[in-house]
């Protein structure tokens, strides 16, 4: 049976240091940690269930499988009923330090939360720490939008571009990249010179739009 792995959990910037009563546990072996115990393995049944049991999105299970490669890097050694809400507050609040967004980080939270949460209901935990943590609060960032100096520069740059009328859309109409993706020859009306738009891309991973 293996133990924890001698040294701290790390994140990408700092360290996320396991609680002392969990660091006593490791280095003195007196908690073995099997493979079904940990957090990866509690996260991996859940999205399992997750996508067999609800329609899921594609694009929805791709976030969820992106947030819990996360969570598995910093949490993948801890056992799930090792995990309290004071362990999880100092992990996501190490998270916030790094830069991660507000947004994303309550993505996590709540994903671990759902995991825990069906734990308790199959009987292999006997709470959810997560429900005791601290909101994670979204931090307001104002955006600012282009000048008219700055849009004209950019559409200049783009005239030579194969997606230059998808830019020019997406500026001169405020169209998101999915609704602006999702478009159909169908949805222009050539006599009226209207353009429809009532759908969203629905896309299969983060795939970044790249001009050419």
């Amino acid at each position: 049976m293996r133990r924890f792995a001698k040294k701290n959990v790390q994140t990408s910037k700092k360290l996320f240091v396991l609680p002392a009563e969990l660091r006593h546990l490791r280095d003195s072996g007196q908690t073995p940690t099997r493979k079904s115990q940990t957090v990866p393995a509690l996260l991996d049944s859940w999205i399992n269930f997750k996508i067999a049991s609800s329609s899921v999105s594609v694009a929805t299970s791709e976030q969820y499988h992106y947030t819990i490669r996360h969570l598995n890097a910093d949490l993948g050694s801890v056992r799930f009923d090792c995990l309290t809400a004071e362990m999880i507050d100092q992990f996501l609040t190490s998270k916030l330090d790094e830069g991660v967004s507000p947004r994303y980080v309550k993505l996590m939270r709540g994903v671990l939360s759902m995991a825990l949460q069906q734990g308790v209901r199959r009987k292999i935990i006997s709470s959810n720490p997560a429900i005791d943590t601290s909101p994670v609060k979204q931090r307001l960032v104002e955006r600012r939008a282009l000048t008219e100096v700055e849009a004209n520069k950019l559409l200049a740059a783009a005239e030579k571009d194969r997606l230059c009328a998808l830019w020019t859309l997406m500026l001169s109409r405020g169209r998101r990249r999915d609704e602006a993706l999702a478009l159909h020859w169908s949805d222009f009306d050539r006599k009226a010179r209207t353009l429809s738009i009532t759908r969203n891309r629905k896309k299969k991973g983060p795939r970044p739009l790249r001009a050419t």
